[in-house]
């Protein structure tokens, strides 16, 4: 049933009308309430008045209840916030059984409180409670000791600033904020120059801009080093058993093929690299398969750094899983032998099929692997050969326009110093480095595994 609500001004002037001697049958036909809703609301404001001539205020005092037991003393003292209810149930627990209806009625017909028993109430002149003016207008807070950091909030929601920046105008405040130092490692906004551990959202809704437009504008860091480590390891704890709430289209057609072969697959299993993802795994063979769409695993964008793709295939090595990665534009462009690979990588295929860039033989002597389709130096079909693993590479890089070509990878061959000179003068300048004209251009990095070197 729903509560009937009555504003305070037309409760006032029943009261009034009440008081002026107006029956309440009267009231009754004036207002659209019943008349039992009147009689409770005329009772309730005849306790109410009780109670304060019960417990008058005096100009000057503060009225006090103190605890006739543990002598504690509440301001409180007609327990607005519950504080008395819940030191009274702590003391007397069989007090803790009376409802609110029970405590009002103690209250209706004795006009005092319903804990009037366990206290003494005293009257004392108030402190002269020292107050907290602000360095930069004519706000004033209470919390002269910042135990709530109400200062704090202020200074940044009105003024923009961290306590660390108040200090540096002002630092006579420095015993106000004592426990506040200045961020080991930090991270500067492009645009206003402030400078914080982590630009978040909030930050970038006061420039009216969105994460994704500020990374491809501005592609600087947007998280200081030590708060990514603490995201990271947190993420490890945190994400473990998390289940992903989007699956891309790619990834799900992979899966769709494999399971149409015969192939039990998991798909977000987080249990075995430390809260790390595998995108696809498949327990009977040990197989993990990683799809990387390229926008989210470039380096700037998606902060994949070059040794984001090695470390999961080592970690992932170690625990038994040979991982493979299959890039978007390898999906999209080559899918059907993409489809005979994987065949092969489940033993359902025997002719084996590679990429041109999966390998390189150099000399008839030499020979590369791609890491990405060859994760195991010691499983492959050149062992047999006579190769042996003698080296493993460090991760190479392709470059990538998230404007210009939306899911493909582009050799670096493509854009070496001397070919940028001539395609880009404008730009080019001696003293830049490839990548740093490159991400002039817009382009960025996507980084593979490194390549295990084998020799006869």
């Amino acid at each position: 049933m729903k509560k009937l609500e009555i504003s305070e001004k037309i409760k006032n002037e029943i009261i009034n009308k009440f008081e002026n001697g107006v029956a309440m049958r009267e009231l009754e036909r004036q207002y659209p309430y019943s008349f039992v809703f009147i009689q409770k609301l005329v009772s309730s404001y005849k306790s109410e008045k009780q109670l304060k001539l019960n417990y008058p205020i005096k100009d000057g005092f503060n009225l006090i209840a103190v605890c006739k037991k543990t002598g504690k003393e509440f301001i409180d003292y007609s327990n607005t916030c519950g504080v008395i209810t819940k030191h009274v149930c702590n003391l007397y627990p069989e007090e803790s059984t009376k409802s609110r209806f029970i405590t009002k009625s103690i209250e209706y017909k004795t006009s005092k409180f319903w804990y009037d028993k366990y206290f003494d109430f005293i009257y004392k002149i108030p402190e002269v409670v020292e107050t907290k003016k602000c360095f930069y207008c004519d706000w004033v807070t209470k919390d002269n000791k910042n135990y709530a950091g109400s200062y704090k909030t202020h200074l940044n929601i009105v003024h923009g600033i961290t306590p660390y920046q108040h200090l540096t105008n002002n630092p006579s405040d420095k015993e106000y904020f004592k426990y506040v130092e200045p961020p080991k490692d930090a991270v500067t906004c492009e645009i206003c120059g402030k400078k914080m551990r982590m630009i978040n959202t909030n930050h970038l809704k006061k420039h009216n801009i969105t994460v994704g437009k500020y990374k491809k504008k501005y592609k600087s860091p947007m998280v200081s080093e030590t708060t990514n480590k603490k995201l990271s390891i947190s993420a490890k704890i945190n994400n473990r058993y998390v289940i992903r709430s989007f699956v891309s289209r790619s990834e799900n057609e992979i899966r769709d093929f494999l399971i149409d072969n015969g192939i039990f697959i998991k798909q977000s299993e987080r249990t075995i690299l430390n809260g790390l993802e595998i995108d696809l795994y498949c327990p009977d063979y040990n197989i993990g398969i990683e799809y990387n769409g390229n926008l989210y695993h470039s380096e700037n964008y998606g902060k994949k750094d070059e040794n984001y793709h090695v470390n999961k295939s080592n970690l992932a090595l170690n625990n038994g899983i040979s991982l493979y990665h299959i890039h978007d534009d390898e999906w999209d462009y080559n899918r059907e032998m993409v489809k005979a690979k994987l065949l092969h990588i489940f033993d359902i295929e025997k002719n084996f099929i590679m990429f041109k860039n999966d390998y390189n033989i150099v000399d008839n002597v030499t020979l590369y692997l791609d890491r990405r389709w060859f994760p195991s130096p010691n499983r492959n079909c050149f062992i047999s050969q006579g190769y042996k693993c003698v080296e493993t590479t460090l991760p190479d890089y392709w470059y990538y326009n998230p404007n210009t070509h939306i899911s493909e990878r582009i050799n670096r061959s493509e854009f070496t110093k001397e070919k940028l000179k001539l395609s880009h003068p404008r730009i080019y300048n001696e003293s830049k480095t490839e990548w740093q004209i490159m991400r002039e251009l817009g382009y960025d990095r996507v980084w593979d595994c490194g390549k295990f070197v084998y020799k006869i």
